[in-house]
């Protein structure tokens, strides 16, 4: 049925979002359920043994100065960008540029540097309120002058830093998060939305076009939302690829590089890089449900492959032939000269 009021059809469109959720995230919530009971996968430490022995782990990398002249910065850079997710988050004290990506600890990385300027906005657990709180409580390069950021992109002085993962794990990560536990509504706008005001066969009507309804059943399956998330809303900041979080000309001054599988070691790391006590202070103790533990202590190799993060869903979403298309959209990233990402390998195989 279609109507000529855009207010009827932007309802009629979450209606019929709604009804793809109901029924297409029950089946991918019982696939991902069977994962966990199929022989092959279990017990959960000969995965962990397989993952650690074809992958390797990672470690955090300081990368040393650039030499010859800096790139000028300007008001077009993405990094100088606040809406989008772009410009990086800048603590003055620690002389600190992190860049954060989403699905990469961002969450708990908010927390921390929350909690370091003194915010008792750290200790909330919503993580949705915690990024809306964050963005008005922590200041990014597009809060300073172009004199200022430049200081801050170049100078050997300040520490620059960005935190990676697999690429594939990652957006394994992101189709669980806003496709599975999210039924698709978040993915679903995301990647479908855009075509909903549609005109069709010269009618002067509204309403879900024919490739917005294609467009949601392809996002409920792990190999549409891979295609879609690659190439037609490659923009979207939960899965836009980590090699362009950094225009180009400025990659050269990222100093220091962490990775998703030693994010604790790592966290660690950069905390004793800002100052001799920013970890003893602020991630040594206060985290976790009981506040017990070091920072990411939860987030360790071992427990993020076998207790329900992305890693333990690998096997039945990567399938031979979808691995080996991820491959080739996700290139760019695992050749990236500065993220130099230490285990691209084929898990399905």
């Amino acid at each position: 049925t279609r109507t000529n009021s855009p207010t009827a059809a932007f309802s009629q469109s979450s209606t019929l979002m709604r009804d793809f959720a109901t029924r297409n995230s029950n089946a991918v919530a019982r696939a991902t359920i069977r994962s966990h009971t199929n022989d092959e996968l279990t017990p959960s430490q000969q995965m962990t043994k397989r993952i650690d022995t074809t992958c390797g782990k990672g470690g955090a990398r300081r990368i040393p100065h650039p030499g010859g002249p800096a790139p000028k910065l300007t008001r077009d850079h993405c990094i100088m960008k606040r809406a989008g997710s772009w410009a990086p988050i800048v603590l003055e004290t620690y002389k600190l540029l992190f860049f954060d990506v989403p699905k990469v600890g961002s969450t708990g990385f908010k927390q921390l540097f929350l909690r370091m300027t003194g915010s008792e906005l750290w200790k909330e657990r919503n993580a949705d309120q915690l990024h809306w709180k964050a963005t008005t409580h922590l200041r990014t390069l597009s809060n300073y002058t172009l004199e200022e950021a430049q200081v801050m992109m170049t100078s050997p002085n300040w520490n620059r830093v960005i935190f990676v993962r697999d690429p594939k794990e990652r957006l394994l990560s992101a189709f669980l998060d806003k496709v599975v536990r999210n039924r698709g509504v978040y993915a679903g706008r995301a990647c479908c939305k855009k075509y909903h005001y549609v005109r069709e066969f010269r009618e002067k009507k509204w309403g879900a076009s024919k490739r917005e309804i294609q467009c949601m059943h392809e996002v409920f399956t792990f190999e549409g939302f891979l295609r879609l998330a690659t190439t037609e809303c490659k923009d979207e900041p939960h899965w836009r690829a980590q090699s362009r979080r950094v225009d180009s000309d400025f990659w050269g001054y990222i100093n220091f590089v962490g990775y998703m599988d030693s994010i604790a070691k790592d966290a660690k790391s950069m905390l004793e890089l800002l100052a001799p006590d920013a970890w003893d202070k602020y991630g040594a103790s206060g985290w976790g449900t009981t506040g017990n533990e070091s920072i990411f202590q939860g987030l360790d190799n071992a427990h993020h492959h076998t207790h329900g993060g992305a890693s333990s869903h690998y096997h039945s979403h990567f399938t031979p032939r979808i691995e080996k298309e991820a491959d080739v959209y996700l290139a760019e990233e695992y050749q990236h000269g500065v993220i130099k990402l230490p285990h691209h390998c084929n898990r399905s195989q």
